[in-house]
């Protein structure tokens, strides 16, 4: 008697099985496959970023400076990769981001390793070259007493690391709030284009606190006594003319023009003066932020702001002439970049009093005053 005999084939459970153990094997095929893809993507990205870095680097050891643009130091860019080049004084980040949707970026720095993701936000500036104007602008404007508006940055350019306060005043511009005091008494100091506000290399002279009056030779004075101290008494240097604007003379600076250097640090600038310049741009804003045109005026409500528990923390410097120093804790002179509009020989600078400021003010350019310098 022949017996039952079970159909052949698979039954529906055994299909089922099969096509999701195939499913699962091209599942795993797929990401294995686009796993290595990806790796290959992504070594080949920071293969380029090394390329771009060496490049950058070696433009900065030629030029003492990081590029303005890739193309400046000749890195070639692709279109399937999206870069964000961010250059700064000392620093710069190059991100790198292929145009493939989803694509992770990456980025290097001057710090020399490719890392993952996006250029980090730049942290606010620690020295005085490094400020930049957009981070001028995210400062808090310092009015006197908010004291947190005002940041501490240094200058290093003497062998000697210095911090100056520095905070946007009324006018939306940077200053610094401390008189310079770049110089040694034992030995001279070169500027360069790369540390300085200066188009050429430039001697500062070793500081004196002799000497004759000149009017086309840089000459330096200090230290003044009491700048050794903090605050009101923190009087800095002082510079004649030739010297605050790194070699200016008679002849290249004649009435009614500005110098166009300095010895503030690269980024950095003298104000100018007169009439119309910023310093009495200041002095209006200071007295009333609505103001729109420059003010001479010295009267009260005015020289206040000058002070040094005021906006600008003003400090009675004096001056030095004729082979000392003078009026040292009664007034204080701040050197322009501005000739007297009709008298060579005369530069305008701010003159503060205890209860007066002058702003069109002008004196020889032998003279030994104070610098402020503004952020450009």
């Amino acid at each position: 008697m022949n017996g039952y005999r079970r159909p052949q084939g698979f039954t529906i459970v055994e299909l089922l099985i099969v096509i999701v153990v195939i499913a699962i094997l091209a599942a795993v095929t797929i990401v294995a496959f686009t796993g290595i893809t990806q790796q290959s993507e992504a070594a080949s990205l920071k293969s380029e970023l090394q390329s771009a870095g060496k490049l950058i680097e070696n433009y900065k050891t030629s030029n003492n400076a990081y590029p303005s643009s890739l193309s400046a130091a000749g890195v070639t860019t692709k279109s399937v990769i999206g870069y964000t080049y961010s250059p700064g004084v000392g620093a710069y980040c190059l991100q790198a981001t292929p145009t493939k949707p989803g694509a992770a970026s990456y980025h290097i720095s001057n710090e020399g390793t490719v890392r993952d993701g996006a250029c980090p936000v730049p942290p606010f500036a620690t020295s005085m070259r490094e400020l930049t104007s957009a981070q001028c602008q995210t400062l808090t404007t310092f009015t006197g007493s908010n004291v947190s508006a005002i940041v501490n940055l240094t200058d290093s350019r003497d062998s000697t690391t210095r911090t100056y306060q520095v905070a946007r005043l009324a006018d939306g511009n940077c200053w610094m709030l401390n008189n310079l005091k770049l110089g040694s008494a034992t030995t001279t100091t070169l500027l360069t284009s790369a540390d300085s506000n200066v188009s050429s290399n430039f001697t500062l002279p070793q500081l004196t606190t002799t000497g004759t009056n000149e009017m086309n030779l840089p000459r330096a004075y200090g230290p003044v006594a009491g700048s050794s101290s903090t605050g009101a008494t923190n009087y800095g240097h002082l510079y004649n003319w030739p010297a605050a604007t790194a070699g200016a003379t008679t002849t290249t600076n004649p009435a009614g023009t500005n110098a166009a250097s300095s010895i503030c640090p690269v980024g950095w600038r003298l104000p100018t003066g007169g009439g119309s310049g910023e310093f009495a741009m200041l002095n209006a804003k200071m007295n009333n932020v609505n103001a729109t045109a420059p003010s001479t005026s010295g009267g009260t409500g005015f020289y206040q702001n000058w002070q040094n528990n005021s906006a600008l923390k003003g400090v009675f410097s004096g001056f030095w002439r004729s082979g000392s120093f003078s009026e040292q804790g009664t007034s204080g002179f701040l050197w322009s970049s501005s000739v007297h509009a009709s008298i060579v020989n005369e530069v305008y600078f701010a003159y503060i009093f205890n209860n007066y400021v002058y702003i069109t003010t002008s004196d020889t350019r032998d003279y030994g005053a104070a610098i402020r310098c503004l952020h450009s």
